[in-house]
This record gives C-alpha cells, structure tokens and sequence, in this order.
C-alpha cells in the first residue's frame, strides 16, 4: 500500500483484484483485512466517502490491459522510479512513476508496456499494473 496498489480479494469468490490509490489522496488509516465497497463496472473502490480505481482482471471485469503493448521505455531514472515513455501509435513521450518498486528490476530500456489510457496505467506483464503517467 505504501506504493499506491493494494491487493483485495473478494468474500464470496476468492478472486482477487487490485485498487490503485489516487497518490493526492492517500488511503491514510486503511489496514490490511479492512472491508470497503468496490463498483466493478465504475471501475471504483469507495472507502468512508473517498474513490479510488480498480484494477480487476482476476475479478471478472473487463480486460485492463489490451494484447499488444502500446509503448517502449527510452529512459530510466531508478532513483526516481521514473520511466521515459514513448507512444508507438502517436510518437509522444510520457513520464511515468513505478508504483511498484518490485517491478523495477524487470524494466529495462526498450521494455515493451502495456497501457491502459482510461485509467493512465501500465503494465510490463500484461496483467499486474506496475506504473502511472505523472506528466503528459
């Protein structure tokens, strides 16, 4: 949680899904086994009043990530946890944080990455998100 991605699981199935917390409003107080409402069709977990984004592909929503990735890594600041995007579509380049400092290790220059736009995430394996757009 410290990194903005929590893992919950849901009672009545056992799946299991991930929330992303917006880094403006940290989920000050949230402890693990703590029970909050998730919208999997608003993509929205609702924690005393707050919003935050879903990531469900475990949970049966809809595929988060598409089947081709969209972007390469140019550049690295591990320090940082900053990756220089490029678009292959548009050419545009991006800034993007690692919010999960475990993926770090799996990103190189010229890694490939899965992005989704409605949600400003990517993924390196096609499934776990691992970073989010922090300048356009």
């Amino acid at each position: 949680m410290a990194h903005g991605i929590a893992t919950a699981r849901i009672n009545e199935s056992g799946k299991t899904f991930q929330v992303i917390f917006d880094p403006n409003q940290p989920p000050d107080g949230l402890k693990a086994g703590q029970a909050f409402d998730a919208n999997f069709q608003s993509n929205l977990a609702s924690l005393g009043g707050r919003n935050f984004r879903l990531m469900a592909t475990a949970a049966g929503a809809a595929q988060v990530f598409p089947s081709e990735p969209c972007c390469n890594v140019k550049a690295i600041d591990a320090q940082a946890r900053m990756l220089t995007v490029v678009d292959n579509a548009s050419g545009r380049i991006v800034q993007v944080r690692v919010t999960n400092p475990a993926a770090m290790s799996g990103i190189k220059v010229g890694s490939k990455l899965y992005g989704n736009s409605g949600l400003n995430i990517f993924s390196v394996d096609h499934a776990s998100p691992c970073c989010s757009i922090v300048l356009p």
